[in-house]
């Protein structure tokens, strides 16, 4: 009678299974390295859970890693070896996804099987009367919580450059406190503001921000790599 024999099969942490222990293991949290780092919290998130979609490209992913690697005091050229091999495991695996066939015809129900009584239609017109007046005030709500207008003309997203001054420019809605990185900038009449800011080497997160009276925060984030001559 033959023995059976089991066996552990060992399988080798991924990119992300290793980032996020040795974080864990200097108790550090994703908000603390972001701060620390200067990366902001979604990408070292994607890092750490492999959505590489979430990145904005394999230069900046690269970078990113190389930070965050010196970080965490892990060596970053196997590190980046493993990224560029899951990416391509990733995309291979996202583009293999099917998708729904918009051409296919949907079913039709017959206005002729359905049977209308006046119990229906009465509770058609409640419901049209409840749902246009929640529609109104829901308006007006939304109307004061709204996020004010915001738009961020420059610098561009995902910059490259080696200047390590740039002009922060946008307009703002009227009335609305806007802030560059938690320190609150002046607009003038229009809501237009233009501030200068001194970058780091590397990757750098600009975080402008808008917000009125009981309304909600619009954000907008610019990411601006400074590369250093020489």
């Amino acid at each position: 009678m033959a023995l059976f024999q089991t066996k552990n099969i060992q399988c080798n942490p991924s990119l992300g299974e290793m980032l996020a222990a040795q974080r864990a293991g200097r108790s550090v949290s994703l908000r603390q390295a972001a701060r620390e780092t200067k990366v902001t919290t979604r990408y070292l998130q994607a890092l750490e859970e492999g959505t590489y979609d979430q990145l904005p490209g394999a230069v900046y992913a690269k970078s990113f890693l190389k930070v965050y690697a010196r970080y965490l005091g892990l060596e970053a050229a196997p590190l980046i070896q493993a990224y560029c091999s899951e990416q391509k495991i990733y995309h291979q695996a996202v583009s293999s996804v099917p998708r729904l066939d918009a051409s296919k015809p949907v079913e039709r129900v017959l206005w002729s099987k359905l049977m209308v009584t006046p119990r229906i239609i009465r509770n058609a017109l409640i419901g049209l009367v409840v749902v246009t007046i929640l529609g109104y005030l829901g308006l007006k709500v939304s109307a004061i919580v709204e996020p004010p207008t915001l738009v961020v003309s420059s610098p561009q997203d995902n910059l490259v450059t080696s200047d390590t001054v740039i002009e922060i420019s946008g307009t703002a809605e009227q009335e609305a406190v806007v802030k560059i990185n938690g320190q609150e900038v002046l607009t003038d009449a229009q809501g237009t503001f233009v501030e200068t800011f001194v970058l780091q080497a590397g990757p750098n997160v600009i975080e402008v921000t808008a917000e009125k009276k009981h309304s909600k925060q619009a954000k907008v984030f610019r990411q601006v790599m400074v590369i250093e001559e020489g």
